[in-house]
């Protein structure tokens, strides 16, 4: 069914293709729709990076058969109605995932047109360097995303020595290898202390207490110093610790670890951090005051101000989720979390940025929560029982066979092994404080809780304070008086310009004059100080009316920065000469960057001496 629905865009678009081709969409869209169904959203990472990529070839395909517009994202009902019976999930978000789709596609075809010609550019410069050429295709390939075909294709067009191209291609796939070394060697667990050590751990697992206390007598079964086991530590080292049991929480599932001592009559161990690694939790200090040896008994005491603030965020990011979900739909997904002392960060699913009303709602929902004072309940299920319960899940996590599941009220019920508050009202306040893009259709919400949610609206509202004595009005008045200021702004602005306007103009002859003819081609330049980029434009527009065969290069530098514009005359933009294309050429020379069409294009720099 889906080759049909291919061949049937296909045949509406009057192009073709290989039956191979067909086969790769067919199978590249089951994949994707599966993907995104369960939570794995494109991105430039993991699991993220191959959905990306799927849809980029299956797009890539089309593009090369001439069909310019996006058309990928069509085919998901396709797959949609072939599952609905055994997955009918995809129906349910076949809209949210055709956003998704078309939101990867269309940035690629974005980066396709301009780097296609951009490349030809490049690789016309070194047809005779094979290393340069291998390295080309590399940074095109890995930094923005061309296929292999893609490339292939631009070679197509022009006479490439076959040795020269074999090496190049040599050189292109030992990069590549480099950069996969380099991912999977980055992509290890960090999270283990010990991780790639010859360090013995062979001892119990660690029994965890801190679900239900922040203090215990614990016993030191080993202690490690510089990666070493040692039989005592002293003043001043910095040591790992493992013990029988422990009530520190170990950084996972997106919190941080808690902190404390560990103390024995006046002798006290900093802990800084705790790790775990196959459930053996291992203690990072410092030794502050006397000396341990193994097998010491110990009170080890958690920081339990800094656990409230960080149990708070935790719980707060449970009842985000649910009012986002609630809100904005119920294809909100978690793809990471950070939870920490001081705030929340929460990356979800989501096609668009959230509108300021929307956050509005959801910051007002999770505060409603909160006032309900519902009380967290604890449930630990088989994972079939969790499933069935509709708990949420984050889908890169591995679960056990028995599951630990956190309820909040009616709205809020997830997979979570981390520290909860016992009701909803003791995280007292919830603020949003950002809310960005992080990778095609993942957002991220940045949020505070508790004491530090009220200092930041008491620091707000002593900026609002200091403005209104600024502007020796009320808080009422400040945006009236505000707005009132920006138009007089805006009005002297528009005077200025039109002087400088006038005054430029008496010099548009003068700069016409001095122009310099290089093969039939009349250059046009000027440099000008403190003129905006609207200004440069208006010039550029006088200079074109009257002239013809001309590129037009001007320049305009305040104390900080510098501006260029360069515009084609359109006779000379027939005959190949393009200022998008002359602005790469033009702009380096400033260390600048730039871009724009073919009859303009624009570039700044922060070094006005190079202007």
């Amino acid at each position: 069914p889906v080759i049909d629905a291919v061949n049937r865009h296909l045949e509406k678009n009057k192009s073709t293709l290989t039956q191979t081709e067909k086969y790769i969409i067919a199978d590249h869209m089951r994949a994707v729709a599966f993907s995104i169904t369960d939570g794995v959203m494109p991105s430039n990472e993991g699991r993220g990076y191959v959905v990306k990529k799927l849809i980029i070839e299956m797009s890539d395909i089309l593009l090369r058969a001439n069909i310019k517009k996006p058309q990928v994202s069509n085919f998901i009902d396709v797959v949609a109605n072939i599952m609905n019976k055994t997955y009918p999930e995809i129906s349910k978000k076949s809209s949210n995932i055709k956003n998704i789709i078309d939101s990867v596609e269309n940035a690629y075809i974005k980066v396709r047109k301009e780097k296609m010609p951009e490349l030809l550019k490049s690789v016309k410069k070194s047809l005779t360097n094979s290393n340069k050429l291998g390295e080309l295709f590399f940074s095109f390939r890995d930094t923005h995303g061309l296929t292999i075909d893609t490339i292939t294709e631009i070679l197509s067009t022009i006479s490439v020595d076959k040795n020269i191209l074999d090496t190049a291609w040599k050189q292109y796939h030992v990069l590549m290898e480099k950069q996969k070394e380099q991912s999977r060697a980055s992509s290890k667990m960090t999270g283990d202390v010990f991780i790639e050590s010859d360090l013995d751990l062979n001892v119990p697992k660690t029994k965890f207490l801190g679900y239900e206390q922040t203090s215990a007598n614990l016993t030191l079964l080993k202690l490690f110093k510089e990666n070493q086991e040692v039989d005592f530590v002293e003043k001043n080292d910095k040591i790992q610790i493992i013990t029988d049991q422990t009530p520190f929480y170990a950084e996972s599932g997106g919190q941080i670890s808690d902190t404390g001592y560990f103390r024995a009559n006046d002798n006290e161990i900093r802990i800084l951090n705790t790790q775990k690694t196959n459930d053996i939790f291992i203690h990072l200090g410092i030794v502050e005051k006397g000396t341990f040896k193994k097998n010491d008994s110990v009170q080890g005491s958690v920081d339990n101000i800094r656990r409230l603030s960080i149990i708070r965020n935790h719980t707060a990011t449970h009842l985000l989720q649910a009012a986002m979900r609630e809100i904005l739909g119920t294809h909100i997904a978690q793809q990471g979390s950070y939870v920490g002392e001081d705030r929340l960060r929460f990356d979800f699913t989501h096609p668009t940025a959230v509108k300021k009303d929307e956050l509005n709602q959801i910051e007002r929902k999770v505060n409603d929560f909160i006032l309900a004072c519902d009380p967290i309940v604890i449930k630990n299920l088989s994972l079939d029982e969790a499933k069935k319960e509709g708990a949420l899940a984050f889908f890169a996590e591995k679960y056990g066979d028995i599951v630990r599941v956190v309820v909040a009220g009616n709205y809020s019920k997830e997979f979570c092994g981390g520290t909860h508050c016992q009701f909803t009202g003791q995280i007292g306040l919830f603020k949003i404080i950002s809310e960005s893009a992080i990778a095609q259709g993942i957002r991220r919400i940045e949020a505070v809780t508790g004491t530090v949610a009220l200092e930041i609206l008491h620091q707000q509202e002593d900026l609002v304070e200091q403005l209104a004595k600024k502007m020796k009005s009320s808080k009422e008045e400040i945006l009236p008086k505000l707005t009132l200021q920006q138009k007089r702004l805006k009005e002297l602005e528009n005077q200025l310009a039109s002087q400088q306007w006038q005054n430029i103009q008496e010099t548009i002859n003068n700069i016409l004059e001095n122009k310099k003819s290089i093969k039939n081609i009349d250059i046009i330049s000027s440099n000008f100080k403190n003129l905006d980029m609207n200004l440069l434009r208006k010039i550029s527009d006088s200079l074109k009316k009257k002239s013809s065969s001309s590129i037009i290069i001007l320049g305009s530098h305040t104390k900080d920065s510098a501006s260029l514009l360069l515009a084609v005359t359109d006779d000379l933009i027939e005959k190949g000469f393009k200022a998008n294309e002359l602005i790469l050429e033009v702009a380096p020379l400033i260390n600048g960057s730039g871009g724009g069409r073919p009859q303009l294009a624009c570039a700044g720099s922060s070094e006005p001496a190079k202007i």
